[in-house]
Parts: C-alpha cells; sequence; structure tokens
C-alpha cells in the first residue's frame, strides 16, 4: 500500500557529491498519512504528531513504535517535474530511496526553495 503524506514533511537530507541523496538526518515524522492502513496509524488524533506502526491483535501498545525518519539512504530511481509553468510553477526533483534498509519511500527536493521533503511511504 502506498501512503501519500500531506502536507508533505520538511527533511533533512545530506548528499552525495554528485547531488544524490545518501542520509536523512531528521527528527519526529510530521503529517498525515493518507489513506491510513492498518500498518500505520496516527499518534496524533489525525493532527499529525507522529506516526506509528499499528499493531497486531494481543501486541503490547508500546511495541513496535516508529516515529522518527532517518538513516542511510539507498538511491533507487530519479525523475524531475517541471510543470505549471503558466501558474503556479512546480519544480521538483524526486526520489524512490530505501531508508535503512527497511523503509521504500519517495523524497522530492523543491527546487524552487532548494528544501526537501517527504513525499509517500510504501508498506
Amino acid at each position: 500500500m502506498t501512503r501519500l503524506i500531506q502536507p508533505a514533511p520538511e527533511i533533512a537530507v545530506e548528499l552525495d557529491p554528485q547531488g544524490a541523496p545518501v542520509r536523512i538526518t531528521n527528527g519526529p515524522l510530521r503529517g498525515d498519512a493518507m489513506p491510513l492502513s492498518r500498518w500505520m496509524v496516527d499518534q496524533g488524533g489525525g493532527r499529525g504528531e507522529g506516526l506509528r506502526p499499528a499493531r497486531p491483535r494481543g501486541e503490547p501498545p508500546h511495541a513496535q513504535t516508529v516515529d522518527h525518519l532517518h538513516g542511510d539512504v539507498v538511491p533507487l530511481s530519479r525523475w524531475v517535474v517541471d510543470q505549471d509553468w503558466w501558474e503556479k510553477p512546480v519544480r521538483r526533483e524526486y526520489w524512490k530511496v530505501l531508508i535503512s534498509q527497511t523503509l521504500l519511500a519517495e523524497i522530492y527536493q523543491d527546487l524552487a526553495t532548494d528544501r526537501w521533503y517527504l513525499d509517500r511511504l510504501y508498506d
């Protein structure tokens, strides 16, 4: 399942000399995952105050808490979006990445502001 994160939270990304992401160094994960799957629930009651995996039945409530996004990044693919230049320009460089060898995600760099954002998570 794909979860679009809205609003897309800003993340801190370290780049290699060629400009590819190699590490995400971020604090708490903020934003709502839409749609919420059985694997991800919002700890903040829909206020985007943190995300954690849903617990299988019978598992203690403290198990599997994941509310930080950080780790080494393996870039898998890259594409650039440059659209709507006549209205509200959108210029983004997207990357599909594997974070800490366990989490598949899409991140992007807003080329107008040079800021990075988390766009999607994959189960």
